[in-house]
């Protein structure tokens, strides 16, 4: 007996997989890309905050409106960081949330090759048959040869 595999198995056996990984490996490049940039845009802020803290400092300017400079610097710079903080707690949540949706585009995959193929013999089924049938006619239709 030929021992042919069944489109179950010889169709991109890993059900997609690969692609997804090597998808969400780019996405996660480009996050660290874009993540750089903020850490760099935010260590430059709180280096200007500190800065317009000591000239001001500096000039002998204590206060403002009654708030003290340097607890408003302090204030100013605990906030950056809080939001620095909760940035990247954001970012971990949807690092395991894109991980979730790989796991179950490929599941999805997997179900949709059992509902198409016979996992026995490995011949089309009857819904794969009627699926390919209905394109097949919409294609005869386009092109007016009924």
């Amino acid at each position: 007996m030929d021992n042919v595999p069944s489109p179950i198995e010889n169709e991109n056996s890993d059900y997609g997989a690969a692609k997804i990984s090597a998808d969400l490996r780019r996405l996660e490049r480009r996050d660290l890309w874009a993540w750089m940039n903020a850490v760099v845009i935010i260590l430059g802020l709180t280096g200007a905050v500190f800065s317009l803290s000591a000239s001001l400092q500096w000039m002998g300017m204590k206060t403002a409106l009654g708030v003290d400079y340097r607890v408003a610097v302090r204030a100013l710079v605990i906030l950056v960081l809080a939001f620095t903080a909760h940035t990247i707690y954001q970012q971990v949540k949807l690092r395991k949330l894109r991980r979730e949706l790989k796991d179950q585009h490929v599941q999805a995959e997997v179900f949709r090759r059992l509902a198409m193929f016979d996992p026995l013999t490995g011949l089309c089924n009857r819904r794969f048959a009627e699926q390919r049938l209905k394109a097949e006619i919409a294609r005869s239709e386009r092109r007016g040869t009924r």
